[in-house]
């Protein structure tokens, strides 16, 4: 890249001007690896995640409302490893929720529908 210099000011020695890449944020990978399906669902939800501590953890599952009000709360022991439940959620209204597992002191929130 070669830079002009207008009135009053000096000329650097070399003309050209090297410029750094401004560093850029990468955004954590998330060890949990959080997946669920179907999406949406009529009965059942299928949850997938991983525990990567070296023992048995406990998890704990909310099904919350979008305004964040807690529907249903359970707790899960997570093994090392992958790990896989159900919630039977066939008695829950039409519409949009959230699904937030916590574990081992992390977070994640999925969105999810329920239909008829």
């Amino acid at each position: 890249m070669k830079i002009t210099l207008g009135n009053g000011l000096e000329t650097p020695k070399s003309p050209e001007l090297q410029l750094n890449a401004p560093a850029q944020k990468t955004a954590a990978q998330p060890s949990m690896l959080l997946n669920i399906y179907p999406n949406p669902t009529r009965s059942d939800l299928y949850l997938n995640f991983e525990n990567h501590a070296e023992s048995t953890s406990r998890a704990t599952v909310r099904i919350m409302h979008p305004t964040g009000t807690v529907l249903r709360q359970l707790s899960l022991d997570a093994v090392p490893g992958k790990n896989a439940s159900s919630l039977n959620v066939q008695s829950m209204p039409i519409g949009w929720y959230l699904l937030e597992v916590q574990l081992n002191g992390e977070r994640q929130v999925v969105k999810w529908m329920k239909q008829d």
